[in-house]
C-alpha cells in the first residue's frame, strides 16, 4: 500500500530509547599495558568497555534494553520488531524469535533479525519508518534492537576497541526524541576490509570543531566500546544526555558504515522531549554500576564464552566474578541465559 501524501509528511522517527551495557566493565588502560599497546589509547578514546557475563548473551542484552520501553507502553503497541545483530547464535533460528517471546510481545507482532555489521541497526530503523509510514498498522509503533558482543581478540590493537550492549529504540509518528528526514543519502559495494587506521586533526579549526559538534556524543562509546550496530545510537544517546544538551528541534547528522559494506548519511530533527525521555532512562548511572573486571577475571570469561558459545548442551557459570550474579541480578527482573540443551536456549528473568 502506498502511503497517502499527507502520512509521508508527517513525522516519523525515534519515540524511546535506551542502552543497556550489561554489568561488568574492563579498564582498557589496564588490558593496554598488559598487552603492550597503550600507544594506540589516544586513537581508540575507550577508557572503559562493556563486558558481560556468561549468564548473558545477545538475547539477555536485547531484552534487557527493550523491556523498560515495552513497559512503558505494553506489549501490545508494537506490531514490527527487528532485531540488528552481527552475534548470531546457529544458523537457522533468528534472535528476534527468542526476544518477541521475552518481551511478551503479541502474535500479531511480525519479528525478523537483520545481519550487516555496524550498519544492521541503520537499515533496521529505515525499515522500521517505511512500514510507519506506509499505514501498515495505524497508531502502532515499531520496535528496533540492536545487540552486539565480541569474539576474542586479545593481543591485537583492535581487543581495545570491541565492547558489548544492545540499544533498543522504539518507532512511531510521534517522535519525541528524534524525527527522521524522508531523504538520506546512501551506498554499497562489496569489500573484504582488512585493517583501517585514521589520525585525528589535532589542529585549528577541524579540532574545535570536532570537540564542539562530535566529541559529546561519544561519551557513552568511551565506557562501552565499539557495540557494532548499536554504536550510532549510543552516540545519538550520549548526545542528547550531554550538558549543555543541544536545544529542541537542532538538526543531527548521522553517519551510518558497515564493514562489507553499506553506508548512509542521514539527518533527523530533535524533539522537545528529547532530553527528558532519554534522562528518564538513567543510562549514565546505568554504565557507572558496572562491576570492574579483574585482568583474569575478563580472559576467563572470553575465553570460556568463545569455547561454549555454539555447543549444542551449556550451562552457563555464574561465579566470575565472585559474587557477582548475586549481587546484579537476584531479584532485578533481568532476562539471564539459565542453559542451552539440544541447542535450545533456555531464558529466564532473574
Amino acid at each position: 500500500m502506498s502511503p497517502s501524501p499527507a502520512h509521508a509528511s508527517a513525522p516519523v522517527g525515534i519515540d524511546d530509547m535506551n542502552l543497556y551495557g550489561s554489568t561488568l566493565s574492563v579498564d582498557n588502560a589496564e588490558v593496554a599495558a598488559a598487552r603492550g599497546t597503550s600507544r594506540y589509547m589516544d586513537l581508540v578514546r575507550i577508557r572503559r568497555r562493556s563486558i558481560a557475563p556468561l549468564c548473558e548473551d545477545p538475547v539477555t542484552l536485547a531484552v534487557n534494553a527493550a523491556l523498560p520501553l515495552v513497559e512503558a507502553v505494553g506489549p501490545d503497541a508494537f506490531e514490527l520488531l527487528i532485531v540488528a545483530t552481527e552475534s548470531g547464535l546457529d544458523y537457522g533460528k533468528p534472535l528476534s524469535s527468542y526476544v518477541h517471546r521475552h518481551l511478551g510481545l503479541t502474535s500479531r507482532c511480525r519479528n525478523l533479525e537483520v545481519k550487516h555489521a555496524c550498519y544492521g541497526g541503520t537499515a533496521s530503523l529505515q525499515l522500521a519508518c517505511a512500514w510507519i509510514r506506509s499505514e501498515a498498522a495505524p497508531g502502532k509503533k515499531a520496535l528496533v534492537v540492536t545487540t552486539d558482543l565480541p569474539g576474542n581478540q586479545f593481543g591485537e590493537p583492535a581487543e581495545l576497541t570491541p565492547g558489548t550492549g544492545a540499544v533498543a529504540m522504539s518507532v512511531s509518528t510521534e517522535p519525541r526524541v528524534l524525527a527522521l528526514d524522508l531523504a538520506s543519502g546512501y551506498a554499497a559495494h562489496e569489500v573484504l576490509l582488512a585493517e583501517s587506521g585514521a589520525e585525528a586533526d589535532r589542529n585549528g579549526g577541524a579540532g574545535r570543531s570536532f570537540d564542539r559538534m562530535v566529541k559529546p556524543s561519544l561519551r557513552y562509546c568511551e565506557e562501552t566500546g565499539n557495540i557494532f550496530s548499536g554504536t550510532l545510537y549510543a552516540g545519538l544517546a550520549a548526545l542528547v544526555d550531554s550538558d549543555p544538551a543541544p536545544r529542541p528541534g537542532a538538526r543531527v547528522g548521522m553517519y551510518s558504515y558497515g564493514s562489507g559494506s553499506c553506508a548512509e548519511f542521514f539527518a533527523g530533527s530533535l524533539g522537545d522531549a528529547a532530553r527528558s525521555v532519554v534522562g528518564a532512562r538513567r543510562i549514565g548511572a546505568h554504565l557507572a554500576a558496572r562491576r570492574p573486571l579483574s585482568l583474569t577475571d575478563y580472559e576467563r570469561i572470553v575465553l570460556e564464552r568463545e569455547a561454549k558459545a555454539l555447543c549444542p548442551d551449556f550451562t552457563p557459570e555464574r561465579e566470575t566474578p565472585a559474587g557477582h550474579f548475586e549481587e546484579a541480578y537476584s531479584g532485578s527482573g533481568l532476562l539471564v541465559l539459565e542453559g542451552v540443551k539440544d541447542h535450545y536456549r533456555r531464558y529466564a528473568r532473574s
